[in-house]
């Protein structure tokens, strides 16, 4: 196994963490790093416990600098904590009945509330993607939030409700596709649905999501794979084999992803936007699911990691596209040992100069943060 150096950038007792893989908790000039504590690791949060949020020096691991708090969180996405800029942090919170999401000044403290939680925001943080993060709770529990009970919850497809688009200047959004139009075109009515996974393209042009349905009489969902313009038009569906999950815009057209192609199986594919036209990545090689995100230097490498094995250790992977070479460059102790929205998945981030990554786990016995320095690998 290449050499890695790993360091421990927070320590115990406390649990750090900062949640998905598609956000770098460093700033631009990676002189500080987004960090998340709690007081415990091995419960979904109920909605009136506090998740600190807070800086730390790179050239101080293990401190701890508080910037705000928030009781609206879950263990796989944080609040969707992430910088705007050097000196701005953006995060979601609950104000009485609603969610809403915050944008704090990191030296100052003063707080900008917008009326609406973020999921994801475009590259030059105009527009923000959101869905229903209660609705996402009740039906996907670990990525929505807790505390607010979701006026449709027993509507299977509303026609109130699907993908949102907020106007970061102002606030405002609008609905660009509901889940009754979703639904229908399913002609899946009596089933839950809902959406997941929204995310812009690298040029803010387009976005993709994942529609899921409910399983009759069984455990599980269905998914498919839909882009779509930011002004509203030109829905396209990618995907509709099933089953997609993780995934990475490698341009403003194509988009790494793992999921499933009918008569190919379960693999990694690149697909291109508005056409079927797909080419499979690592086959024989890549063959799990896994949180895989494009270098910020190149697209030559992409990151990604695996589930636990029989031994309960999972692996942090570097694959070369034009080689066709993976380089597994750490394995750690992971085994679910607590409900599944509990898990601490590795979610692997590149730094800015991508020649670092980040990533969570506790396989120290405390939930932590960890950065290796992957230089001698990617040059």
């Amino acid at each position: 196994m290449p050499s890695a150096e790993v360091t421990a950038i927070t320590k115990g007792p406390k649990h750090h963490f900062f949640g998905y893989y598609n956000k770098s908790p460093w700033n631009s000039t990676m002189t500080h790093l987004l960090v998340l504590q709690t007081d415990f690791m091995d419960r979904p949060p109920t909605g009136n416990e506090e998740m600190l949020i807070g800086l730390t020096p790179v050239d101080k691991p293990g401190t701890f600098e508080k910037i705000a708090s928030t009781k609206t969180w879950n263990w796989q996405q944080s609040s969707m904590v992430q910088w705007i800029d050097d000196d701005n942090i953006l995060f979601n919170s609950r104000l009485d009945d609603r969610f809403v999401s915050n944008i704090v000044n990191i030296h100052s403290g003063k707080t900008k509330v917008l009326p609406h939680p973020v999921y994801h925001l475009s590259p030059d943080k105009r527009l923000a993607l959101l869905p229903n993060f209660s609705r996402l709770h009740d039906l996907r529990p670990g990525y929505g939030y807790p505390g607010l009970e979701d006026p449709n919850k027993d509507n299977y497809a509303p026609d109130d409700d699907g993908v949102f688009i907020m106007d970061m200047a102002t606030g405002q959004r609008r609905l660009m596709v509901s889940l009754a139009q979703l639904a229908d075109e399913k002609e899946k009515p009596s089933l839950h649905h809902w959406v997941n996974h929204l995310e812009f393209n690298r040029d803010g042009s387009r976005f993709v999501f994942l529609h899921r349905w409910k399983m009759p009489n069984r455990q599980g969902w269905q998914t498919r794979m839909l882009t779509m313009s930011s002004d509203g038009g030109d829905r396209y569906v990618l995907r509709d084999d099933g089953m997609t999950s993780h995934f990475d815009w490698r341009d403003a057209d194509h988009m790494l992803a793992f999921a499933r192609v009918k008569g190919v199986g379960d693999r990694y594919f690149l697909f291109t936007d508005r056409s079927q036209d797909y080419q499979i990545i690592a086959d024989g090689v890549l063959m799990e699911d896994g949180h895989c995100s494009y270098s910020t230097r190149n697209k030559d490498w992409f990151l990604t990691d695996t589930y636990p094995d029989a031994d309960g250790n999972r692996a942090l992977i570097l694959y070369n596209l034009p080689r066709k070479q993976p380089v597994t460059i750490g394995k750690f102790y992971g085994a679910f040992t607590s409900a599944i929205e509990c898990r601490c998945d590795f979610h692997p981030r590149w730094s800015p100069d991508g020649r670092q990554i980040c990533f969570d786990s506790f396989h120290e016995g405390t939930r932590q943060m960890y950065v290796m320095n992957i230089e001698s690998i990617v040059g």
